[in-house]
């Protein structure tokens, strides 16, 4: 799994070759509910190599479903993994099929705010007026979410926007009650301006470089993409829950401090600092790590709409 998660093609053959690790292959897990497996994992990791080897090679069902009944593309889809939602549809994967909660493939890419992936799905034959179990359409989870990009292009081939959920809401009904103002005014049929898929995941890198110097307390040169490579455990935060102790022993003597100091630790956690994953905080990073966000800024001052690509990433929770 762990291999998997990492694109280590040469690990993953080892551990299947020499040491017998489980894999779900042949037609018989076709339906055959399970663990999430390494295909799993490389299809939300994008990990092409990994999953050509587990489905081409070592029969692993290309839609092998967890216990929720989600499938290699559904986790691509949710991580916006475009190249790997293209290669698991080549291989024949099912972009109509649902999990537990009725998402399809198009459902997450919505949430997720990815146009990109949401376009090559719908190539691939997935459908923007899909209904999960609670009558909920791909555009109305973008507009719970307030993703505009997505939301638009969504509009742009013929998503309904008057489609009522089981409770009789519509997209724009979410997105009032939240007061999402981009998401209002796409629904309302006002230009509203976009910032699309590729732009926001190169701000979202820069914004992770920075974030993990100031975690690790190391300065990062402009154009160091550090955050690819592989982020340092939430277990070696020890000197930001120090530094947090000093401040509110500081603040507070009386038995407060080992409490804030704990409380500053699991918001740097849910921040994902330390362990950066596609679902970070980008708010939390932003209040926690003023300097890290203007140096991220800065950098991204002089990339065509890089400004505005960082901002819609306070865009990313309700």
């Amino acid at each position: 799994m762990e291999a998997a998660k990492e694109g280590d093609l040469q690990t993953c053959q080892e551990l299947v070759e020499e040491e017998n690790a489980f894999l779900p292959s042949g037609p018989e897990y076709i339906n055959k509910l399970g663990k999430k497996n390494a295909l799993h994992q490389a299809a939300q990791y994008g990990h092409r190599e990994v999953a050509d080897w587990l489905v081409l090679e070592k029969l692993v069902p290309v839609d092998t479903a967890d216990y929720s009944l989600m499938r290699p593309l559904h986790y691509a889809a949710m991580k916006g993994k475009t190249s790997m939602c293209k290669r698991l549809l080549h291989m024949k994967a099912d972009p109509t099929v649902q999990d537990t909660a009725g998402y399809t493939c198009m459902h997450f890419a919505a949430s997720g705010g990815y146009e990109e992936t949401a376009a090559q799905l719908k190539e691939g034959g997935a459908g923007v007026n899909a209904r999960d179990k609670g009558g909920h359409t791909p555009l109305m989870l973008a507009a719970v979410k307030n993703k505009a990009a997505v939301m638009q292009w969504l509009l742009d081939n013929d998503a309904d926007k008057y489609a009522f959920n089981s409770q009789e809401a519509t997209a724009l009904d979410m997105a009032l009650r939240r007061k999402h103002k981009a998401a209002t005014e796409l629904l309302e049929g006002k230009p509203t301006p976009v910032v699309p898929q590729a732009k926001r995941s190169e701000a979202e890198e820069i914004l992770k470089k920075h974030s993990k110097a100031a975690d690790s307390g190391v300065a990062v040169a402009e154009g160091d993409l550090g955050c690819r490579q592989r982020p340092p455990s939430v277990k070696n935060t020890s000197r930001l829950q120090e530094a947090a102790k000093s401040l509110a022993e500081s603040q507070d003597p009386a038995n407060l401090a080992k409490k804030k100091s704990k409380k500053l630790a699991s918001n740097l956690s849910k921040a994902g600092i330390g362990s950066f994953s596609g679902d970070f905080n980008a708010k939390m990073i932003k209040e926690k790590y003023p300097d890290a966000w203007e140096r991220a800024k800065e950098e991204i001052r002089n990339l065509h709409g890089g400004e505005d690509a960082l901002e819609s990433l306070l865009d990313t929770v309700e």
